[in-house]
């Protein structure tokens, strides 16, 4: 069919004459085709029907058939189930049986074979041990054979090739240098004589001639260079030059046997026909076609016919070989000795200090010692107030409460009762102890106010007794001799003082009798009307005394010393209170300077006791600002300054308290 429309379309494409008419044709055959296409597949889509309905038929049959074999096929599979479990439960009844009766059987051949197996492994251990252990040595012993061998060769193979390689260097800087040399003989016009020694005395690769060749080579640098700059120089070394050939030249003609003149022409090639068979001799020694060897030997075997000529030759390069010798000696000895001034001085410093660090740790062991002494005394004494303080507690009078002021940044503040105030006497000398200034007086009339306290330990809240006031000297006595002992230190300062120190005055404010407070002009004290009151405010001045000496030690050198009135009216010696008017006391008053003078501190008492609260107040107030002023000058001061002054002042201060 296809060909059949290839012809017509071929039919009408010949007919077609225009456009239309192909175009006319073109429809027609596109018409065509369709129609035919919708045929093929109608014809298609009919055949699958047919196919599908076949094919349900013989599903719904086979359906049927496969539905009666499986039903047979659960049927017949009930029956051999059911055999099979009867022949399976026999089988495995016997199987059961025959397994026990093995494993019972395996368990006893098992246990004797591995009671043999255990006994074999064990020997067979032991063997492999010993054999194993025997191979170890072996192995061991030749390893160390090996290590042994390759350590002797190892240093004797390093020490040949650094020899071979300094021999080497040495051989190729002397070839170097000879030829250079020889060149340079042949500038300079060096006497033969001195070649031929030079080259056969100094052949020999070693360190002593590579320094003798360079200082020829110098040396010949130098003579080149002034034969250079001086013609009567160089006029000079040839004439000598000129004149030992000629030398030479008359030794080989009248001195010279015929048959060492034979051997001459023989080694130098000269032809024995030849005419001027001498001066091609001369001309050819230490030419650059010879061997300097050889020239070196004609030479010298030419001058052994005059002794006194070659005995000067080889005298004087011996002496230049003994110079160099003598001189590599004396600097080899020169840098020993300046090694060992320098191994002297470094282990004398060493030593020096090795020594004062002893002195020092011998100071800081003694400074430990002394310090844990003075803590243990510290802490006996603790314990002795505190039980005096305990037993006296309940035996105080608590009818009549008198507070005190009494700043101590290292004890609480705590409300005390004491008896009434009473006049209070002018103090005398007691037991040796300083005696504080007739200040008590205008003391003793002092009204207690409420809300005064009074600072004290907590294990102390009562005023101690005599016996414990007495005890306290002690403890103060036996400080100052302790701290005199430690200045007398060689490490010591009064910087480290301080530091020491500090802690043990800390210490010893709790157990502080707090009668009397120094702030730099104003005491304050307790009035005391019994007999043992008399005791405990000497006591007490003394503490006051020494507070005040400790605040003068730190105080800066160059400081005006305070003026503060110090006098007191007669009312107020007949304990009378006196009228003030702006805060300036009544009365005649002495102004005192408080100085240090030749290391003796001036201990007076300066009293000053102000009548009203707002005068009180003022005077705390400027005595804060003095003393924030001194502690200002003192961070100002360099470290040295203030070290120097205070171990000056310390010095001071415990040679006038010990006085």
């Amino acid at each position: 069919m296809q060909q059949l429309m290839a012809m017509q379309y071929a039919q009408h494409i010949d007919q077609v004459k225009s456009w239309d008419n192909y175009s006319d044709n073109t429809i027609f055959l596109q018409c065509y085709l369709r129609g035919s296409l919708q045929r093929v597949e109608y014809l298609q889509l009919k055949e699958s029907v047919r196919v599908i309905q076949q094919n349900l038929r013989i599903m719904k049959r086979t359906r049927e058939q496969r539905f009666q074999f499986l039903c047979l096929f659960d049927d017949c599979k009930t029956l051999q189930a059911t055999i099979r479990t009867y022949f399976a439960v026999q089988k495995i009844k016997s199987h059961w049986y025959d397994q026990s009766t093995r494993t019972l059987q395996a368990t006893i051949h098992s246990y004797l074979l591995h009671k043999k197996y255990s006994a074999l492994k064990k020997h067979s251990l032991c063997l492999q041990a010993c054999v194993r252990t025997r191979q170890c040595q072996l192995e061991s012993l030749r390893t160390l054979r090996v290590c042994i061998k390759s350590n002797r060769t190892l240093p004797h193979d390093k020490h040949v090739d650094s020899t071979c390689c300094k021999q080497s260097y040495l051989t190729k800087r002397m070839k170097e240098l000879r030829d250079e040399i020889l060149s340079m003989w042949t500038k300079t016009w060096t006497a033969f004589n001195y070649r031929a020694k030079f080259w056969l005395v100094f052949n020999s690769p070693t360190y002593l001639n590579l320094s003798i060749h360079c200082e020829e080579f110098d040396r010949l640098k130098t003579l080149s260079e002034e034969m250079t700059k001086s013609p009567d120089k160089h006029k000079e070394q040839v004439a000598r030059f000129e004149a030992e050939r000629k030398e030479l030249y008359r030794i080989l003609k009248e001195n010279t046997p015929p048959s060492v003149l034979l051997s001459f022409y023989s080694t130098l090639h000269i032809d024995i026909r030849s005419k001027h068979k001498k001066d091609q001799l001369l001309q050819l020694l230490f030419s650059s076609d010879m061997d300097p060897v050889v020239s070196a030997t004609i030479t010298l075997g030419i001058s052994g016919s005059s002794p006194a000529h070659i005995l000067d030759v080889t005298s004087q390069i011996e002496l230049r070989r003994a110079e160099r010798i003598r001189t590599n000696l004396m600097l080899t000895v020169q840098s020993s000795l300046q090694s060992l001034r320098a191994l002297h001085r470094i282990a004398t410093i060493q030593e020096l200090t090795n020594k004062r660090h002893l002195q020092y740790i011998d100071h800081l062991r003694d400074e430990l010692g002394l310090a844990q002494e003075v803590e243990k005394d510290l802490e006996l004494e603790h314990a002795q107030l505190y039980h005096h303080h305990t037993d006296a507690r309940d035996s105080i009078d608590h009818d009549h409460d008198v507070s005190f002021e009494h700043s101590s940044l290292s004890s609480r503040p705590v409300a005390l009762p004491f008896p009434p105030p009473s006049p209070l006497p002018p103090l005398s000398s007691h037991d040796g102890l300083p005696v504080a200034s007739s200040s008590s007086s205008s003391l003793a009339h002092k009204t207690p106010q409420q809300g005064d306290m009074l600072s004290l330990p907590s294990f102390a809240p009562h005023l101690p007794l005599s016996s414990d006031v007495d005890q306290y000297i002690v403890t103060q006595l036996r400080l100052q001799k302790r701290r005199k002992k430690y200045l007398s230190s060689r490490f010591a300062t009064k910087k480290s003082l301080d530091n020491v120190f500090g802690g043990w005055y800390a210490a010893f404010t709790y157990t502080r009798i707090p009668s009397i407070q120094t702030n730099t002009g104003n005491t304050k004290a307790a009035p005391l009307g019994n007999k043992h009151e008399n005791k405990e405010h000497n006591a007490l001045k003394n503490e006051q005394a020494d507070e005040k000496g400790d605040e003068k030690t730190h105080e800066p050198p160059n400081e005006k010393p305070t003026e503060q009135p110090t006098g007191q009216s007669n009312e107020q010696l007949n304990g009378q209170p006196t009228e003030q008017s702006n805060g300036q006391p009544n009365g005649q008053s002495n102004k005192q300077p408080n100085e240090q003078s030749n290391g003796q501190a001036n201990e007076n008492v300066q009293v000053n006791n102000p009548t009203n609260e707002t005068d009180k107040e003022k005077e705390n107030g400027n005595e804060a600002e003095k003393a924030k002023e001194n502690e200002k000058e003192k961070e100002n001061k360099s470290d040295g300054q203030i070290q120097q002054e205070n171990a000056t002042q310390g010095d001071q201060t415990v040679i006038a308290k010990t006085d």
